[in-house]
């Protein structure tokens, strides 16, 4: 008898105290958690203390509070009223390993404590161990661990979702120690995977990392930050109880719908980035798979003469770099020539897992004598990443013939002289049909010719446009453009003046093409207003404005208008019936 009043007594106060724990609650949804993942910590309490809220600043040291919600609920049964108070608070691990929810104060009253475990969320790592498969979890990799000073390595981050994961682009998070150059390579790439007998989405962002110092370095932060979607069962019940269920067959669940917020990063990657090796020569560090230097004249077959003005376009493309890692090139003197070289132009793209970039000079040529010249070799040194070699890429050296000023009283024995082409200046051209670019394993492939001179192209009038000011929103006439012209001539602007011939140009022949005054000359023009666009060459490109006559140049010019609607009448199929 004494034996069952003892145990009767411990059971009431085991059944006292445990009353008293529950008075105020604390529970989670899972205690297992893969990192970047949120979850559900629920507060509850029957002692409903309204002028108070439970303490949780306990939470900040290893959790991110995302949101807290909070319900009041008051019964009144057999004349007893109760009030209820519930907290829910979405919370993500800051680490991975074991952690603690501290216990949590509410007035006097205190919960006790959870223990949860944070997993990776590598999906190699889970695989690794045994583990399920989470339903969110991410992976990264690259392709080498051991590159040189600003090579470029490719960094393949991957996520993987088992459905229900919505979200932008991943961002790369800037430490501000300038270590990394980052630079996207395109759109991702979907695929499915089954893994263990799980269906996973893989989604595949590859970026070009560029190492700025040597040493051991941490690949740059990329996080993803995204969302999935679970439906508030108790708010959807609730509507359903009000509305007995009439309008069950209109989408209005999605109103009780809740964002869970989802952030993934993946563990860095230590990478070993070697110096600059003593083999360079102390000359401009150029690491690529590939680069090459060609050259094309503007006119296709140019005919050297003495003050004319001939252009060139030189490239020089690199697989593996960015546009500011490509050096200058300089054009050598030229004794008997003078030389105008303009402001490179950068343009890159990607291909094929690779960063080309591409950097254009232009110069123009103005022979001041007769004669053969020789137009110097151009190349530029780089370190072949693949052969470990430094290697060089050449513009050979070129010999011309230069014919003497147009009216020259020799002027056809020197042409009969130079007839045979093969001391004429043929630079390495484009090829008309260029390949993608290719490494001797095929990996790499060349932008086509005709992108290339495409881009070239639309940068070259976007260029000339802003530098002239001109207004392309006029959408002038022929009449307007001869008033432009002879406006330009008066003001003695030779600049504005070429820049206006060549829209006049343009109107009135039909092609949009026409960049240059030499191709003006391709059309039916007369002599003198040949004479005219060599004069103005001469003048755009030296100092000597006295030989630029405008009153001359508008009296051939308008002659030139009459010669045009000489030319165009001559063309009608029939003569017009009436005058």
């Amino acid at each position: 008898m004494k034996k069952f009043i003892k145990n009767f007594i411990v059971l009431l106060l085991f059944w006292g105290n445990s009353t008293v724990t529950q008075a105020f609650q604390a529970t989670v949804n899972r205690t297992e958690i893969p990192q970047g993942e949120t979850f559900l910590l629920t507060l509850e309490t029957d002692n409903d203390k309204s002028k108070q809220t439970p303490d949780l600043s306990v939470l900040d040291k290893d959790f991110k509070v995302y949101s807290v919600a909070n319900a009041f609920q008051s019964s009144y049964v057999n004349g007893v009223t109760t009030h209820s108070r519930q907290w829910q608070i979405v919370l993500m691990p800051k680490r991975e390993g074991k952690i603690e929810i501290p216990a949590i104060k509410y007035g006097d009253e205190v919960s006790d404590p959870i223990q949860l475990n944070v997993v990776s969320s590598s999906l190699a790592k889970q695989i690794e161990k045994g583990n399920n498969i989470p339903e969110f979890a991410v992976d990264a990799e690259i392709d080498n661990k051991n590159p040189f000073v600003q090579q470029q390595i490719i960094y393949t981050y991957k996520l993987y979702d088992s459905g229900g994961l919505y979200g932008d682009a991943p961002s790369i998070l800037d430490d501000g120690s300038n270590d990394w150059i980052v630079k996207g390579l395109g759109e991702p790439i979907i695929n499915r995977r089954v893994i263990n007998g799980k269906t996973l989405r893989e989604i595949e962002f590859k970026y070009a990392l560029f190492p700025q110092k040597s040493g051991k370095l941490k690949t740059p932060e990329i996080i993803f930050k995204g969302y999935y979607v679970t439906e508030n069962t108790r708010n959807k019940e609730a509507f359903e109880r009000v509305f007995n269920q009439g309008f069950v067959n209109m989408d209005f669940y999605g109103m009780f719908a809740t964002r869970n917020p989802v952030t993934l990063k993946a563990d860095p990657i230590i990478v070993d980035v070697k110096p600059v090796p003593e083999t360079s020569n102390k000359s401009w560090w150029l690491p690529a798979s590939k680069v090459s230097l060609t050259a094309e004249w503007n006119d296709k077959n140019p005919v050297f003469r003495v003050g004319e003005a001939i252009g060139i376009s030189v490239y020089l493309k690199a697989v593996g770099v960015i546009e500011n890692q490509l050096p200058d090139i300089k054009f050598n003197e030229i004794d008997g020539v003078k030389q105008y070289p303009e402001k490179p132009v950068t343009m890159g793209s990607k291909n094929n897992d690779n960063i080309i970039s591409i950097k254009k000079f232009s110069n123009v040529f103005i022979p001041e004598k007769p004669g053969k010249i020789i137009i110097p070799e151009l190349s530029v040194s780089w370190y072949n990443v693949k052969s470990r070699q430094l290697e060089k890429a050449i513009l050979p050296a070129q010999t011309i013939t230069v014919l003497p000023a147009s009216g020259s009283s020799d002027i056809n024995k020197t042409e009969e002289e130079i007839a045979e082409p093969e001391e004429t200046l043929s630079p390495q051209p484009i090829p008309a049909k260029e390949k993608e670019v290719q490494n001797e394993t095929k990996e790499e492939k060349i932008l086509p010719i005709g992108i290339l001179l495409l881009l070239t192209f639309i940068l070259g009038v976007i260029v000339s446009w802003f530098f002239f000011g001109r207004n392309k929103e006029k959408n002038l006439t022929v009449k307007d453009y001869i008033k432009e012209v002879e406006a330009s001539a008066l003001s003695g602007n030779i600049k504005d003046l070429r820049n206006v011939l060549l829209e006049w140009a343009r109107s009135v022949y039909n092609q949009s093409r026409i960049n240059n005054l030499d191709e003006i000359k391709k059309y039916d023009v007369s002599s003198a207003f040949q004479e005219q666009l060599n004069i103005i060459s001469k003048v755009l490109y030296s100092d000597q404005k006295e030989k630029f006559n405008a009153k001359e140049f508008i009296r051939i010019f308008r002659e030139e208008q009459k010669h045009q609607k000489k030319q165009a009448a001559n063309k009608l199929p029939l003569p017009k019936l009436y005058k």
